[in-house]
């Protein structure tokens, strides 16, 4: 099946395998675990359910099974029985600490760029680090978990790297990386992954050069679209940029204990 924008938008990530990834898919949900430590990277996507419970029984015991104490469900408006968001709720499920909730977003028009911010892409493993490094703190990893990933960042690295499905670009700020945003390749067009900038370098439009990075690099392909899942930081920069929500995603999360 070739995914839509809206598709993408609706569950991206049921789209999107890989060398480290597991990807289960059942009629009713499909299921995605990522050896990383942080819950985000143990998914439910596209759930069309008959039973809540049953499924609660099952994607937990599936996630137990491969060491997960936590795991996400991603359930946007496509989801079914109606209401799911909040039966997940009253059966315990949390809303995510970081973000409960991400706006399904496309663009189709060429967005704005910045002067003073070199986007290319990744290159060596030391950029690769370094702006994963990035990444790991905006998405709070605890240090326990950041020491883990580290770990095994190499050995991720190297089985990644050569993944013509995707990109990793890096913007640099004076010479230093100060951010950086994955990209998949879709007939559709591009999804966009995790765009993080650092810190101290927020306010001096690295995301929006990170965002036109893959606009070109969209057009180049033939597949003048971009698809996204944002944040509550990053929906407002994506409005300006002309991005359109066409869904909403809320990020429950659940325990396996």
């Amino acid at each position: 099946m070739t995914p839509t924008l809206t598709d993408l938008a609706e569950d991206a990530f049921a789209y999107i395998d890989g060398p480290t990834v597991e990807l289960e898919q059942r009629p009713e949900f499909i299921l995605r675990n990522d050896p990383s430590p942080h819950p985000m990277f143990g998914m439910v996507l596209r759930p069309r359910l008959r039973d809540v419970d049953e499924t609660l029984a099952e994607t937990r015991a599936w996630f137990a099974a491969r060491g997960r104490t936590t795991y996400t469900w991603f359930v946007s408006s496509a989801a079914t029985p109606d209401g799911l968001a909040d039966e997940l709720l009253e059966r315990g499920l949390r809303p995510d600490d970081l973000d409960p909730s991400y706006a399904g977003m496309t663009l189709t028009r060429e967005p704005q760029g910045t002067e003073g911010v070199e986007v290319r892409k990744g290159g060596t493993y030391e950029e690769a680090l370094a702006a994963t490094e990035i990444a790991w703190r905006s998405f709070d990893f605890t240090p326990e978990q950041t020491e883990r990933a580290r770990a095994e960042h190499r050995e991720r690295y190297e089985l990644w790297k050569d993944d013509a499905r995707g990109d990793r670009f890096v913007a640099l700020v004076d010479g230093e990386i100060a951010g950086s945003g994955g990209a998949r390749y879709f007939e559709s067009g591009v999804y966009l992954l995790g765009g993080n900038v650092a810190e101290e370098a927020r306010g001096r439009g690295v995301y929006r050069a990170l965002v036109r990075a893959r606009w070109d690099e969209a057009v180049r392909r033939g597949t003048p679209a971009l698809v996204v899942q944002a944040g509550a930081m990053s929906k407002p920069i994506l409005e300006r940029l002309g991005f359109e929500t066409v869904c909403e995603v809320h990020a429950l999360v659940d325990s396996t204990r």
